[in-house]
């Protein structure tokens, strides 16, 4: 993971910023969303789902002792068009569109599935598909009792952070940040923002890094969810996954990987104004 990181992240000329990817572990997450509408403007709301492949950050400053722990969601596939443009234009999150399935019976074995259109090779004779790019597939779920306070919830997971590979004083940042917040936690998302140029159509025209921050206003509950969890990636080179989260498959094979943490968390979050921290001088 650190390859795609460097490649797209620490790539930039003249950055103050560093990135190193926390530990060896990365994040799927499908989200329900019941009431998605914008802060800056009335224009009404709507549902909609969202999967995403998240890598968990150490951002590094030069001139700054310790890190700041961010996110990068290097793929996020909602399944409507208006959070895909808003969140693509607004933010610069790399979203395109897909399907979404969330089991809404989690005792049966239905899965947590993406599916979108892919390309199993990149020429223009290989004809795309709509079909399962990655998914949580399962033989049944057993969930903890649901925990209604931050900070509690927060403890349960104090084991899964510590064993992660990473420095004790950044581990005790991390770990202090997630124990003592509550409404109000704020995380952190980056992201490359760029557009395509028009003319020279392999080079953009604009570029930016920006952040956007995620603030929970109302922690509701959380649990952890257990029951022999995998998540599965399709093989194709439009979307390497396995390749670039260095996922153990064999050769030629789609990969099927255990999941260390399962965790179902209710709450409700705003995505607020981010800030540009690097663009070209």
């Amino acid at each position: 993971m650190q390859t795609l990181v460097d490649s797209i992240l620490n790539n930039l000329p003249n950055s103050p910023l560093r990135y190193e990817v926390l530990g060896s572990n990365m994040f799927c997450t499908f989200m329900q969303i019941g009431k998605c509408y914008s802060g800056s403007a009335q224009t009404g709301y709507f549902p909609y789902r969202e999967a995403m492949l998240v890598i968990p950050l150490l951002q590094w400053r030069k001139g700054h002792i310790l890190p700041e722990l961010v996110a990068w969601p290097a793929y996020m596939i909602p399944d409507e068009v208006i959070p895909t443009v808003t969140g693509r234009e607004g933010w610069g999150y790399p979203k395109s569109i897909g399907s979404i399935e969330v089991p809404a019976d989690k005792s049966g074995s239905a899965p947590f599935s993406l599916s979108t259109m892919i390309f199993k090779r990149l020429n223009n004779d290989c004809m795309g598909s709509k079909q399962t790019l990655f998914s949580i597939t399962h033989s049944g779920l057993n969930a903890s009792d649901p925990v209604e306070d931050f900070g509690e919830f927060s403890s349960s997971l104090s084991s899964f952070f510590n064993n992660l590979d990473i420095e004790a004083k950044v581990l005790d940042k991390i770990t202090h940040d997630l124990l003592h917040a509550s409404a109000g936690f704020t995380l952190t998302n980056i992201n490359l923002k760029q557009f395509r140029d028009a003319t020279e159509t392999n080079k953009a025209c604009y570029q930016s890094l920006t952040t956007a921050p995620l603030v929970m206003t109302n922690f509701r509950s959380g649990r952890l969810l257990t029951g022999d969890l995998s998540f599965f990636a399709e093989r194709c080179q439009s979307h390497q996954i396995i390749e670039q989260f260095g996922l153990t498959a064999p050769s030629n094979s789609n990969a099927n990987v255990p999941v260390h943490l399962g965790i179902e968390i209710a709450l409700d979050f705003e995505i607020r104004a981010g800030t540009t921290v690097w663009s070209p001088s």
